[in-house]
């Protein structure tokens, strides 16, 4: 009589079925629970750390645009413009392929001309303009040629003087060329002797001017 109930009491209750242990329909093994509640944090952490990586990427870029604009507003301006010291009519003769070391600085904001060596080395990156003004003297060779220059050696620009004494101001010719360029913080420019005649004008007739008109 007892062992009856025992068994009518078990099979109510759906544990045994023809002699073998079943599951109930709402009984989980445990370890399945476990990897389908750490499947949903994975995935709830996945989520998580894509939002975070685009708001890094915004925070990103917004600060390289904030780097960009203080370099625009604080940067410190770059110009120089320099000549030869000596007289007008007093002609100088520059020296065959040498660098022209224009002696006489009118300006030099952001100090980036050097007055011994005749070179300009950019003190930021940025977009640069170079202007040069030359004013060729009559010799043997009747004509001559400047070129500005820059690391590697590459001529950005150069003037061409024709002296021929029969054209008015006794053979003197006057050329000027200006070219922009991009450099690299620590990048130079300067003025060199190309070919031909070495005698040019002093003062304000042979003149170098740099000026940066937009950092990068």
């Amino acid at each position: 009589m007892f062992r009856s109930l025992v068994l009518t009491s078990l099979l109510l209750f759906g544990v045994v079925t023809s002699g073998s242990v079943v599951k109930r329909s709402d009984d989980t093994p445990p370890l399945t629970a476990l990897v389908q509640q750490q499947a949903a944090t994975i995935q709830s952490l996945q989520a998580q750390q894509t939002t975070l990586l685009q708001s890094l990427n915004d925070v990103t870029a917004r600060l390289t645009s904030l780097e960009h604009d203080y370099k625009q507003d604080h940067a410190e301006q770059v110009v120089f413009h320099v000549k030869f010291s000596g007289s007008y009519n007093v002609p100088l003769d520059v020296g065959l392929h040498a660098t022209l070391k224009f002696d006489s600085v009118m300006s030099n904001v952001g100090h980036g001309y050097n007055r011994e060596t005749g070179i300009f080395t950019a003190p930021f990156d940025g977009t640069y303009l170079f202007l040069l003004d030359a004013m060729h003297f009559p010799d043997a060779h009747h004509s001559s040629q400047l070129g500005v220059k820059m690391t590697g050696g590459h001529v950005l620009a150069s003037t061409y003087g024709q002296t021929n004494i029969t054209q008015h101001d006794n053979g003197w010719t006057r050329d000027t060329v200006q070219t922009a360029v991009p450099l690299q913080h620590g990048q130079q420019v300067w003025v060199e002797h190309l070919y031909g005649g070495t005698l040019f004008r002093q003062s304000a007739f042979t003149t170098f001017t740099g000026v940066l008109v937009h950092v990068i």
